[in-house]
């Protein structure tokens, strides 16, 4: 699995930060994010909309669970 960086402050901070090198938590990075990807199409800001909604659905409590 691989993360987008958002620039939100919770990602962001130091400690995430040393958390996910810690883990080796594979990410894009901000500069290669979606928004500024000149392939990106509609379908893929709508994909994390269904995913969020069917995350809430369960009840996700670490990194395995998700």
């Amino acid at each position: 699995m691989v993360f987008c960086q958002d620039s939100a402050s919770s990602h962001t901070s130091k400690q995430t930060l040393q958390f996910r090198k810690r883990r080796k938590v594979k990410f894009i990075d901000l500069d290669e994010w979606v928004p500024k990807s000149p392939d990106a199409t509609p379908i893929n800001f709508g994909i994390w909309g269904i995913l969020k909604r069917r995350l809430k659905k369960r009840n996700v409590n670490s990194i395995i669970g998700l």
